[in-house]
């Protein structure tokens, strides 16, 4: 689940919180829906580089499983993170292109996943600090 929150201000007075919640597995069902051409597909990542949002035609190339599962019959006790693997700052394979997202709001760098070679393009998403990543 990811969750965007703000506080409501009149004045110096709190009147509020909004907020919205997106389960994982309902943003990966919109960016599988995208037209990604020559069997790419699109990847969602924080502005802490963390993969967000990762649908099956990037596991492999990632070597990852996304985590998109909760019982809900249990009451939530903490907040779950994605493991290290899920960063791309933290990987020899992305290094360099978390780096460039870093340094350019948008932006094309040639690459290599699971061996084989890719282009990636993203784009900033600026009200989230996001990243739109296709990868093809």
């Amino acid at each position: 689940m990811l969750s965007a929150i703000a506080p409501v201000f009149r004045g110096e007075f709190l009147e509020g919180v909004v907020g919205l919640d997106v389960t994982v597995s309902k943003l990966l069902e919109h960016i599988q829906g995208l037209d990604v051409p020559w069997g790419g597909y699109a990847v969602i990542v924080s502005n802490e580089m963390n993969i967000m949002a990762l649908p099956p035609a990037g596991e492999t190339d990632f070597g990852l499983s996304e985590l998109t599962t909760h019982s809900y019959d249990d009451a939530i006790s903490s907040e779950l993170f994605k493991p290290e693997d899920f960063n791309l700052l933290k990987r020899n394979d992305t290094m360099a292109l978390a780096k460039s997202i870093g340094e350019r709001s948008n932006g094309v760098l040639a690459m290599s996943l699971d061996g084989q070679p890719k282009l990636a393009a993203w784009a900033s998403i600026p009200a989230t600090g996001w990243h739109l990543l296709a990868i093809v």
